[in-house]
């Protein structure tokens, strides 16, 4: 009986992760127009930059098969797929309590790609995790560290160099994760 719970709670979770991810497909991820007409500032991982009402600051990129969503329970993808994982830090300077990476859609909010050798991917919803920073909010002056998950290939998981891009209108950071 303990079983049938278990693999019923596990079926659930799954399917609840799945309809996230895809709820959040088009948030900070649909950027209209192309970042190559755009000037981009280039920093390296460790580096503190703003854009927007935000301080960002990548630490490093690291990729697993599996991810933590908390509550003693973990998510592994399918062969040939991995997580790119972001740590990162950031400080909202606004004014107002603000999610770092929204939910939906909106002009004015952040677009945010992992490129791994050209190849580039959006951030993916990770399913109950208090340091996922698509998910959080965080107050004015506050301070959050975190992570952005990314679904990627293994030959991106396996690239020589990857880069965080952040884009906002015709503003774009780039920071230099290296491998």
């Amino acid at each position: 009986m303990k079983k049938k719970i278990t693999k019923i709670a596990s079926i659930l979770m799954t399917a609840l992760f799945i309809l996230s991810t895809l709820a959040v497909l088009g948030s900070c991820s649909n950027d209209k127009t192309s970042s190559k007409n755009k000037e981009t500032k280039k920093y390296s991982a460790g580096e503190e930059s703003s854009i927007g009402h935000w301080k960002v600051k990548p630490a490093s990129v690291e990729f697993s098969q599996s991810l933590s969503i908390g509550n003693n329970l973990s998510t592994t993808l399918d062969d040939g797929k991995k997580y790119g994982i972001v740590k990162m830090t950031v400080t909202n300077t606004g004014d107002e309590d603000d999610f770092f990476c929204g939910m939906a859609e909106i002009d004015g909010e952040l677009v945010i790609r992992l490129i791994c050798d050209g190849e580039e991917f959006k951030p993916s919803l990770t399913m109950n995790n208090e340091d996922d920073l698509i998910s959080c909010k965080v107050a004015p002056d506050g301070t959050k560290d975190g992570f952005l998950a990314f679904i990627v290939t293994d030959k991106a998981a396996g690239a020589k160099e990857c880069a965080l891009r952040i884009s906002l209108g015709d503003k774009v950071v780039e920071y230099d994760l290296g491998k």
